[in-house]
C-alpha cells in the first residue's frame, strides 16, 4: 500500500471506529482538560530496523508504530498533516522509531489518542511547539450550479465513510467530515463553504491520476473534481484561507527503552 493509501485508511478507520487514530485536515480544536491531561501508561520507544513500512496499529488498550518519524506522530497527535509542520532538525524527518504503548482505556477517543500521543512527544522527544494559522491556497468545497445531488441518510444509519484513492462510499456524512475527507485526497485543505447542515449518504468514484486536472476525464474516469460535480452537485474552486501550523521550537532525540 502506497503513503497516501495507508494514511487514508488510518483516517477511515478512525472515523469508522471513532477512535484511535485521524489524519484528517481541520483547525485545531479546543479539547477538554481530561483529555490534555492523559498520557499512555507504558511505553516502548526503540529505533525502527532499516527499511521497515511505516505502519500504525491499535487494539483495545494499545497503540502501536511501526518505523514512524517524528512528523508522522505530530500528524497524528495534532491532527495535521506534514506540510502544516514545519521546523526542527533533520532527523524528525529521517529517524524511525517502533514505540508500543498501553492505555488505562481500552478504545480511546481520537482527541484522547491525539493527548496521549502529545504527552509521549512532550515526555519523550521534549517536544516543544507553537501553534499558529498561515494564509494559503485551500479548495472552497460550494455547492455547483444546479443544485446539490444529496441523499439524506436514514436517522437510524451509522457515521462510516470507507474510502481511498477513487473511491468514497458512507453514511451520516456530514459536509465538514467529507470536507477532511477530500483534503486527505487532494493533498490541500478542504473548506466546506456548503452551508448544509445534514448527514448524507456517500457513494462517489473517480480516476485518482486525474486529480491534477480540475475538469478532466480519461478512459479511466473522470476527476475528482468533474464527479464531485456530476454524482454530487458540489464543487472545489481555489480559495485563500487560514491553514494551522505546527511549528517545532526544539526537540532531543529519545533515549531508547
Amino acid at each position: 500500500m502506497n503513503k497516501v493509501g495507508l494514511l487514508t485508511s488510518v483516517f477511515v478507520a478512525a472515523v469508522a471506529a471513532q477512535t484511535v487514530i485521524g489524519v484528517v485536515q481541520a483547525p485545531l480544536r479546543a479539547e477538554s482538560q481530561a483529555a490534555q491531561e492523559m498520557s499512555f501508561e507504558v511505553i516502548s520507544l526503540r529505533p525502527a530496523a532499516p527499511n521497515n513500512r511505516m505502519q500504525f496499529n491499535s487494539s483495545p488498550g494499545r497503540f502501536m508504530a511501526r518505523s514512524a518519524n517524528v512528523k508522522n506522530l505530530v500528524v497524528l497527535a495534532y491532527d495535521v498533516r506534514e506540510f502544516q509542520i514545519s521546523g526542527g532538525p533533520g532527523w524528525v524527518d529521517s529517524d524511525r522509531f517502533d514505540i508500543s504503548a498501553t492505555s488505562e482505556k481500552a478504545f480511546p477517543t481520537k482527541a484522547e489518542t491525539g493527548a496521549m500521543l502529545r504527552s509521549l512527544l512532550r515526555d519523550r522527544f521534549h517536544l516543544v511547539v507553537r501553534q499558529e494559522s498561515r494564509e494559503l491556497q485551500v479548495y472552497g468545497l460550494v455547492i455547483a450550479k444546479g443544485g446539490p445531488k444529496l441523499n439524506p441518510s436514514a436517522e437510524d444509519a451509522t457515521l462510516k465513510l470507507d474510502g481511498g484513492p477513487g473511491r468514497a462510499i458512507g453514511s451520516k456524512v456530514s459536509m465538514p467530515l467529507f470536507s477532511q475527507f477530500l483534503s486527505q485526497q487532494l493533498g490541500r485543505n478542504v473548506v466546506d463553504r456548503t452551508d448544509l447542515m445534514g448527514s448524507y449518504d456517500v457513494q462517489l468514484s473517480w480516476s485518482p491520476q486525474n486529480n491534477a486536472a480540475p475538469d478532466g476525464t480519461s478512459p479511466d474516469g473522470p476527476s475528482l473534481f468533474t464527479a464531485l460535480q456530476d454524482e454530487m452537485g458540489l464543487k472545489l474552486e481555489s480559495q485563500r484561507g487560514p491553514v494551522p501550523f505546527i511549528v517545532i521550537v526544539s526537540i532531543e532525540k529519545p533515549v531508547e527503552n
